[in-house]
């Protein structure tokens, strides 16, 4: 997905039915997973719903949600796969920060495709040694990415996959995984060290203005 640089574009709301219509379909499947998950929670702590929405908080990240449920079955010595639980989360970790740029990003149409704003972060996050980026926050230079229906829609079916994941949690029990030691991070060529940056390499602008 290409990330762009617009400056002077302006704001819209009038996005086409089919994008629209996916972007509702992902953020409600999405809904349904944060609430399918603490569901779980609630049972593992036998809890009516009601009790559930009374007594446990609700966490607003569904990572978060994941953390918990895996911590509840660890204590009580559930038998279930901690294992993909890991993994599950992993899934969840990369397209949680897709249905946030869905949900809360302004919209822009400046040559023909539709683009999401970011707004939050800096640019020293993402870029890696590509020419003409800019730097510093975000807030001041927004960041736009190319939102399509199709792309759209390939993020909901990978939230449905996920949510089937879920569901075999108990087929195949296996322990916790051991922690990993944390790796060093390298610097990446040319880059003095105490930088923050993550070194991940983010594709090339595809146009500045």
């Amino acid at each position: 997905m290409p990330y762009v640089l617009k400056h002077d574009a302006q704001a819209r709301y009038d996005i086409p039915a089919a994008l629209a219509r996916e972007i509702g379909r992902f953020i409600v499947t999405w809904a349904y997973f944060e609430q399918y998950v603490q569901t779980i929670i609630w049972h593992t702590m036998q809890l009516q719903h009601a009790e559930g929405r009374i007594a446990v908080r609700e966490p607003g990240r569904l990572t978060d949600r994941l953390d918990m449920l895996r911590d509840l079955a660890e204590f009580q010595n559930m038998k279930i796969d901690f294992v993909l639980l890991k993994e599950i989360r992993a899934g969840v970790e990369a397209l949680a920060g897709k249905r946030n740029l869905l949900a809360h990003s302004i919209w822009q149409r400046p040559q023909g495709y539709w683009v999401a704003l970011v707004t939050r972060g800096t640019w020293q996050e993402t870029q890696d040694e590509i020419e003409n980026y800019p730097a510093g926050s975000k807030g001041v230079e927004p960041e736009a990415i190319e939102i399509t229906a199709d792309g759209v829609r390939r993020w909901r079916d990978a939230t449905i996959a996920l949510i089937g994941e879920v569901e075999k949690l108990n087929d195949n029990p296996r322990r916790v995984p051991l922690r990993e030691k944390r790796k060093k991070r390298s610097v990446p060529r040319g880059r003095a060290r105490g930088h923050t940056g993550s070194g991940r390499k983010s594709p090339r602008p595809a146009s500045q203005g």
